[in-house]
């Protein structure tokens, strides 16, 4: 994070930017705030600067309801930090009123606003606030990559039920699960992942005995019928690891109980025809004459050409190009430009393994390339090439895998 924040305080999307921007700004400070609070050590001076930005953050005009529920979201993280903000809440809610009259109080905004109200003891005007906005409502359609219906669903609960006890646990049941579809379909990203940890860690708190600790127990069971508990600890809510074999995990504790499953690694079995939903890509490699390369010679070097286009949408913004380098291979760094046949890259990211474009795309192909230098003889694995949505998990594309030989130098 130290790598992204300005010297304004702020935070930038990507690495080496010199431009601070709101939402990864407020992002980052609401996370610093809870690590904080959940007892990890965040250094005082990221925190310091943090909130002087979005001091300014808070303070300034909106143009419509994407940046008022940024600013009332600064005005909420000042106010937890104990700052008194009853006039930027006035003034934001005189904006709204006057440019938004029909559809603010239904929006998040409204919600965060209501949550303000409470931490500054005006409950009159948190509960009226607090009322309107309805889980499950939001649609995706209009909605930025940052902004979609689980990320708005999951702020709102945490907020109910960090502040409206009473309301959050009369939420429905049906509610919650229809809160919690998109992540049972796949159609998450990290940042409504993160909202919702976030806001199901403050619903599970309502739901805990008064004065007791969480209690969840882990159990693995074996394919032979064998059990055994699994050892747990908090980091920062109860967590266990187990063996990626064939069996069953059994978890028992607090009602509700909610879970998330994580795991890494590598496929096993590798694509051997290409993938398309909503993206496509193509990779070649090329000699120095722009000829295709179908056989490679230690020392040599090529050209890789990446061509992707979006099969459908106009527009898509926030694409990750994943080009995977087979053994033996190696990008030459020079080469690898932010700026390519006029289309610049919002980030580009050079690594031992692999090279990565991050960007937007539309309908015409897109020409994205690079050299390589082969570097060992040998027969290597040629890895797919991805491009993916970085905030929208449907849309997707990836080439085949191969074999490639390598002859050794002359």
């Amino acid at each position: 994070m130290r790598e992204r924040q300005q010297a304004n305080g702020g935070f930038s999307f990507w690495p080496g930017s010199d431009t601070a921007r709101d939402f990864p700004s407020v992002y980052a400070l609401h996370f610093l705030i809870e690590a904080r609070e959940a007892g990890f050590a965040v250094p005082a001076d990221m925190l310091r600067r943090g909130i002087a930005f979005i001091r300014e953050v808070a303070d300034r005009k909106i143009a419509n309801l994407a940046d008022a529920v940024i600013r009332a979201q600064a005005i909420y993280l000042l106010t937890r930090q104990g700052e008194t903000t009853t006039n930027l809440l006035v003034r934001l809610q005189e904006n709204l009123e006057k440019n938004h009259k029909e559809a603010w109080r239904s929006d998040l905004t409204a919600v965060y606003m209501a949550a303000t109200y409470r931490l500054l003891k005006m409950d009159g005007d948190a509960q009226r606030l607090a009322s309107r906005y309805r889980l499950g409502t939001a649609r995706s359609a209009a909605m930025g990559d940052f902004d979609q219906p689980l990320t708005r669903d999951a702020q709102a609960l945490y907020l109910l039920s960090r502040h409206f006890e009473s309301r959050a646990r009369d939420l429905d049941g049906a509610i919650l699960l229809q809160l919690l579809d998109p992540i049972f379909k796949g159609k998450t990203n990290t940042i409504g992942a993160s909202y919702t940890i976030l806001g199901l860690v403050a619903y599970g708190r309502l739901n805990l005995p008064e004065g007791q600790p969480e209690s969840v127990h882990f159990q693995y069971e074996a394919v032979d019928g064998t059990k055994r508990p699994l050892d747990s600890h908090n980091a920062p809510f109860p967590t266990a690891s187990y063996p990626a074999h064939d069996g069953q995990i059994g978890i028992s504790g607090a009602t509700p109980l909610f879970y998330a499953n994580v795991q890494s690694g590598f496929d096993r079995t590798l694509p051997d025809a290409p993938s398309r939903s909503g993206l496509e890509i193509y990779r070649d490699y090329l000699d120095v004459d722009g000829a295709m390369v179908a056989s490679f010679v230690q020392g040599q070097e090529v050209l890789v050409r990446l061509r992707i286009r979006a099969l459908e949408a106009e527009h898509v913004s926030n694409v990750a190009v994943i080009d995977l380098l087979p053994g033996g291979f190696e990008a030459v760094r020079q080469s690898v430009s932010r700026e390519i046949q006029g289309w610049r890259a919002d980030y580009v990211d050079v690594r031992e393994d692999r090279v990565i474009f991050y960007g937007s795309v539309g309908k015409s192909v897109r020409e994205l390339t690079y050299r390589a230098k082969v570097t060992a003889p040998g027969q290597f694995t040629r890895p797919p090439a991805f491009a993916e949505s970085m905030y929208d998990r449907t849309l997707k594309a990836a080439t085949p895998a191969g074999v490639l030989t390598v002859m050794p130098a002359p």
